[in-house]
């Protein structure tokens, strides 16, 4: 529980180091959840654009920390399609630069419950769909390295008990 806090208190102090790229662009987050009411495909998009095209990692924590801000406020749909954007980049920024991908690991770990149990069974059917990671502890997973679904062992798609040891076969 104590790693949770220092996790979240390191992605809070990086949310206030540096202002979001869209706010910093007048775009202004809380305009997505307006202009998007249904949540839907142009909030998704919005949300994988901002964290793939930070310029460096504390920018992609700093953009993450402030989406997992935003995504409190959202109703359920916007929920998804928030969850999906951060799903989506994490899959593009794992490919580009670890960096990035890590800082905005670090700052899902605030997400409300609802968006973090979207997160994880998006995560579970995109890799049981891709035949990738699910049940025996292999595979990579935006949340845990080894780890088939959201969580270690069980929920979301099983995983390892052990929290991510990736097995050798």
């Amino acid at each position: 529980m104590k790693k949770i806090g220092v996790l979240f208190l390191a992605a809070a102090m990086a949310f206030a180091a540096a202002p979001p790229a869209m706010a910093q662009q007048g775009g202004g987050l809380a305009g997505l959840l307006t202009s998007n009411p249904g949540g839907g495909d142009g909030l998704t998009a919005a949300i994988q654009t901002m964290l793939t095209n930070a310029p460096d990692a504390r920018q992609a924590g700093a953009d993450a920390a402030a989406i997992v801000a935003l995504a409190r406020k959202a109703n359920p749909e916007q929920k998804a399609a928030i969850a999906r954007g951060l799903l989506l980049a994490l899959l593009d920024l794992d490919n580009v630069s670890r960096d990035k991908a890590g800082a905005v690991r670090l700052a899902l770990g605030g997400l409300d419950p609802t968006t973090h149990a979207i997160f994880a069974a998006l995560q579970a059917q995109m890799f049981a769909q891709n035949g990738q990671g699910q049940g025996d502890g292999r595979g990579d997973t935006p949340f845990y390295p080894g780890g088939g679904g959201g969580f270690a062992g069980g929920f979301a798609g099983g995983g390892s008990a052990t929290g991510g040891v990736i097995s050798p076969h």
